[in-house]
C-alpha cells in the first residue's frame, strides 16, 4: 500500500461535520469508497451528478438515502462537496437548496485547485 498514490481529501464547508452525523454503517460505507477514490478506484456506489462532479450513494436500515458529492478529477485531491440525506421521498432530483450549495462548492474547489498549481 505504501507504494499506492493518495490523493488528499479536502472537505468544503461543513462536509466533514455532516458525514459525521450519519448513521455509523453509513460513515462506515462512504468512508471506505472515499478512500477508494482516493487510490484512484470507481466504488460501484459512484454515480455521475453533472460534468466531473460525482455522488456516492448510501441506503440504511430503514432505507433512507444519504448522499456525497465529490469531485475527484484534480491531480492532487479529492474535494467533498456536499454530504446530505435526501429529504425528498419521490423522485432521484435533488432540492434546488443542495443544487445551488453545490455549484458554489465547485466553484471554491476549482480556486483552490487553482492555488494549489500555481505554488
Amino acid at each position: 500500500m505504501d507504494d499506492v498514490l493518495r490523493k488528499d481529501v479536502e472537505w468544503l464547508g461543513s462536509t466533514l461535520r455532516e458525514l459525521r452525523g450519519l448513521p455509523e454503517p453509513v460513515q462506515d460505507n462512504l468512508g471506505f469508497a472515499l478512500f477508494e477514490i482516493q487510490i484512484g478506484k470507481r466504488p460501484a456506489s459512484a454515480k455521475s451528478y453533472s460534468g466531473s462532479i460525482q455522488e456516492l450513494r448510501e441506503h440504511d436500515d430503514q432505507n433512507r438515502t444519504y448522499r456525497l458529492v465529490y469531485v475527484a478529477t484534480f491531480d492532487e485531491a479529492v474535494y467533498v462537496l456536499h454530504v446530505f440525506a435526501k429529504k425528498s421521498t419521490q423522485g432521484i432530483s435533488t432540492l434546488k437548496h443542495d443544487q445551488d450549495l453545490i455549484a458554489e462548492r465547485y466553484k471554491e474547489a476549482r480556486r483552490m485547485h487553482a492555488e494549489r498549481v500555481e505554488k
